[in-house]
């Protein structure tokens, strides 16, 4: 049965980007009526405990994609790019890091695009629009309330675990900024004031043991909501998108439904579900829609330039007790332990100087102008005070999780290698063809394994740790080769579910986020950004929503 309905405007997916939109159009035009489609649920309860949930395990509020075997990482596993599949999409099952990315990041983004908007300035008003920022105990303590860079009445609360609601005072706070400055990294004043040299208190969105996420954006009575519905693709007439095809779960039964907009589709479904919809919709590269005989509409890069941050983590046994969560009571008058992740601290740096000799050696001129930009950081660094594994791997770590174990993460945040992003056929319910290429260039290798062996040294050297390596074989423990390194990253790495290019700007999209060649139709979420940010995903995101 084909069912016909009409709005004002269809937004594809109640991510962190299509709430945004629905609430901020509603609000600002309440005579229109919009529907927001999500592929989800509305609300599970899991969700609203900081630390209720985490992705990446094969849940049911989870798209449980994997990639493509990874040929240069992770042994040539496969890597699970888990994203969110409930209203409030990532930010609903994520870790709830809450970075921007320095602002050298935008600068060059907009200098891409020719348009100043997506600047580090032009981004600034929409940031500080998204979120309620409690700065930490030691940032008022120090007079460091950078308040030109935070808002104080967004629908987002941003904190630190010193002033998060519940008493977070983790013992080993010390020892782990300590760990920071072995690394040669000074503190920084505000990580997401623009400048992230340095190690920073951790930003995260969640308060008083509750994720903030993208839920919280208010939908006014205009929006219409419809939950368990997947877009199969865009209805065209010619190059204007005039609607969407849906398939629609009602009760015990899948029903079809077309829905026209009569302004614009927004497509928000993310970096995996927006280009996926172009392409069965005949937008992407021609030889991809021949392949699967689907009639070109338009002849776009849909689905290239995909990049992700590849993560490696090590993991250590410490001497302290009641210093990990597990190790002692889950709640004291100095720590709840289920406030929020467990950290205090976060580092960003660039490249070694044996990486950037490389780059200068295999970029383009351009890539290496980029690259060694001032500001720009490759490198990304925190301690979790518990076992923490995102890798999804079927054979867990002897011993897992272990007593009084801490997680070290290294994350590379500007990496080069560039994946694809293809379909498995012309059938809408078959999941996309992903290939990260994960670390398949040299330059990312190199840094993410040099960081890998000063983390080590750097763990090792804070006094009364007395930090031993977990989880590797003693012929292992104290080798510190590429080669040992790759073992440790097949355990333990993988993705950090950051993904973005797919339908970048300046090569899909306009600066409105229009796509090039096609009427009443944009593309609105991580898709569009089209250059690696140093940041974690869910406030870049909030920002070009907002902006948008």
């Amino acid at each position: 049965m084909h069912i016909e309905e009409t709005f004002d405007f269809i937004i594809v997916g109640a991510g962190v980007a299509g709430c945004v939109l629905a609430s901020r159009i509603s609000q600002s035009r309440p005579d229109l009526r919009i529907l927001l489609i999500e592929a989800g649920i509305e609300k599970d309860d899991r969700t609203s405990a900081a630390m209720g949930f985490v992705a990446g395990f094969d849940s049911d509020l989870e798209w449980n994609l994997r990639s493509v075997p990874q040929e240069r990482a992770f042994g040539g596993d496969t890597v699970c790019l888990a994203s969110g599949k409930i209203v409030g999409g990532g930010s609903g099952v994520n870790y709830q890091v809450y970075t921007r990315g320095p602002a050298v990041d935008y600068d060059q983004w907009a200098d891409l695009v020719q348009d100043r908007r997506w600047s580090w300035n032009g981004l600034l008003p929409y940031f500080k629009r998204v979120e309620t920022w409690y700065p930490s105990v030691e940032m008022k303590k120090r007079g460091l309330l950078t308040i030109d860079s935070h808002g104080d009445r967004g629908p987002i609360k941003v904190s630190h675990a010193t002033n998060s609601g519940k008493p977070r005072n983790y013992p080993l706070r010390e020892k782990s900024r300590r760990f920071h400055e072995f690394l040669g990294r000074k503190q920084a004043d505000d990580m997401n004031s623009g400048q992230q040299l340095g190690y920073s208190e951790a930003f995260s969105s969640s308060y008083a043991g509750l994720r903030s996420f993208a839920s919280s954006y208010p939908l006014g009575s205009n929006v219409t909501l419809w939950t368990k519905a997947t877009v199969e693709r865009l209805i065209m007439a010619g190059r204007t998108a005039e609607g969407v095809a849906v398939a629609r779960a009602v009760g015990d039964q899948i029903e079809r439904v077309q829905v026209r907009a009569r302004k614009e589709v927004i497509l928000s479904a993310g970096a995996y579900g927006s280009p996926k919809i172009l392409l069965l919709s005949g937008i992407g590269p021609a030889a991809e829609l021949k392949r699967h005989n689907i009639t070109s509409v338009a002849d776009l890069p849909v689905g290239k330039n995909y990049a992700d941050h590849p993560h490696i983590f090590t993991y250590w046994t410490i001497d302290e007790c009641n210093a990990t969560l597990g190790d002692g009571e889950m709640e004291t008058d100095q720590v709840h332990w289920l406030a929020g992740l467990p950290y205090d601290w976060m580092s960003f740096a660039p490249a070694d100087t044996k990486t950037q000799e490389i780059a200068k050696k295999i970029l383009s001129p351009t890539e290496r102008s980029r690259y060694l930009a001032d500001g720009k950081m490759q490198l990304e660094n925190f301690i979790v005070y518990t076992a923490v594994d995102t890798s999804a791997r079927k054979k867990p770590l002897e011993g897992w999780p272990g007593k009084r174990v801490i997680s070290l993460m290294h994350v590379l945040v500007d990496s080069v290698s560039r994946g694809t992003l293809t379909l498995r056929s012309s059938d809408p319910a078959d999941a996309p063809v992903l290939d990260p290429k994960l670390l398949a260039s040299p330059v990312d290798r190199s840094a993410l394994y040099e960081n890998v062996r000063e983390t080590a040294r750097a763990i090792q050297a804070v006094e009364g740790l007395n930090a031993v390596e977990f989880g590797v074989d003693d012929s292992l423990r104290d080798n510190w080769s590429n080669e040992a390194i790759e073992v440790r990253a097949n355990r333990s790495g993988g993705s950090t579910y950051h993904y973005s290019g797919t339908c970048a700007m300046g090569e899909v999209v306009d600066t409105e986020c229009r796509v090039y060649q096609a009427e009443r139709l944009r593309v609105v979420d991580s898709g569009i950004i089209p250059l690696p940010l140093a940041a974690h995903y869910q406030a870049p995101t909030y920002g070009v929503a907002e902006q948008t």
